[in-house]
């Protein structure tokens, strides 16, 4: 699955802000698990959709979660 992502990187440069997406989370993201805490639709001006996402690296914390 991650060698899909990294594939797919090419999309997220023809999108506005595709390419600070990549940055942040320092890889292609799968969004396949995140949640959508918001969806802001506008007729005019811009619209607004806010992801929950992660990457999981597998690490695990001193307490057991990570």
């Amino acid at each position: 699955m991650i060698g899909m992502a990294s594939n797919q990187t090419s999309i997220y440069h023809s999108v506005p802000g595709g390419a600070d997406l990549l940055g942040w989370f320092g890889q292609a993201p799968s969004f396949q698990d995140a949640q959508i805490p918001g969806l802001y639709l506008r007729r005019k001006g811009k619209s607004m959709l806010r992801l929950h996402g992660w990457i999981n690296t597998g690490e695990v914390g001193r307490t057991g979660g990570s």
